[in-house]
């Protein structure tokens, strides 16, 4: 701590424009293509600036911002170049969020497919994909896994990332939100024969269906922690009642809940 002499003059604090001319001085004088890739390359990709504990808004500066400076760099902006490097960042973060984005892409390759975040093997992952370019892959991930809507079945349990578990839902609401699942997957006739639905087949090109399991007890709401779950195998019976094999994939942080 310091504690200035009476008498002493404050110094007046720097203005935002006097801050930045004193460390981009020479910006204005790069030529435009170089100074467009600096700020490029500086933009943060959506969610890029989250952390575990909030700022999840998906507006970002290389979506909602760097676009709107002029058209060659909402052009520049959509390339492969920028986004497999934001890509790569979230890979690579250095906090568990890097956990999150490495199990969603894993989860868009096929089966036992290893995957590999090393920069110059990512062309190969985006290939096993199937998805067009980095940027439909980063939305995929963020939309799919980062971020989602899912149903939510309350059961307070012990629960282990990888270690699939059998229920038997009955309640009204949980046969609806089954039949959705089912039908959303393309396999609501399957589950209705005697051995049920392998909801991991990938003959139709989709994956297991996703739901929340919220499994910790406590409070319901916004903030809380639940368990990100696969159906991965389903027998439906009359009445709607249905026979599960659900497999836990993540922890996830709810946002919003609302009855539907």
């Amino acid at each position: 701590m310091a504690e200035a002499g009476k008498g002493s003059k404050e110094p007046s604090p720097d203005t935002s424009e006097e801050r930045g001319e004193r460390a981009f001085h020479l910006f204005s004088e790069l030529h435009e293509d170089i100074a467009n890739h600096i700020l490029l390359f500086i933009a943060d990709a959506p969610l890029e600036q989250s952390t575990e504990h909030g700022n999840k808004n998906a507006l970002s500066s290389l979506t909602h911002i760097v676009p709107l400076i002029s058209k060659t760099l909402r052009d520049t902006a959509s390339t492969d170049f920028f986004w497999k490097e934001s890509l790569l960042r979230q890979l690579n973060r250095d906090d568990s969020r890097r956990y999150h984005w490495q199990a969603g892409l894993q989860r868009l390759l096929p089966k036992e497919t290893e995957l590999s975040i090393e920069p110059d093997k990512l062309d190969a992952v985006l290939q096993e994909t199937k998805e067009k370019c980095y940027k439909d892959l980063y939305r995929k991930i963020m939309t799919t896994h980062i971020q989602g809507q899912y149903p939510i079945f309350i059961m307070p349990c012990q629960l282990r990332l990888g270690e699939p578990y059998g229920l038997h839902l009955f309640e009204p609401r949980y046969r609806i939100m089954v039949r959705d699942l089912l039908e959303s997957s393309g396999n609501y006739n399957a589950a209705t024969e005697q051995a049920g639905a392998d909801l991991t087949s990938e003959e139709n090109g989709r994956k297991p269906p996703l739901l929340i399991h919220a499994c910790l007890g406590g409070r319901l709401g916004p903030g809380e922690y639940a368990c990100l779950v696969q159906l991965v195998h389903c027998t439906l019976y009359d009445y709607g009642t249905a026979d599960v094999m659900l497999l836990p994939v993540s922890w996830v942080r709810m946002d919003k809940l609302w009855v539907r």
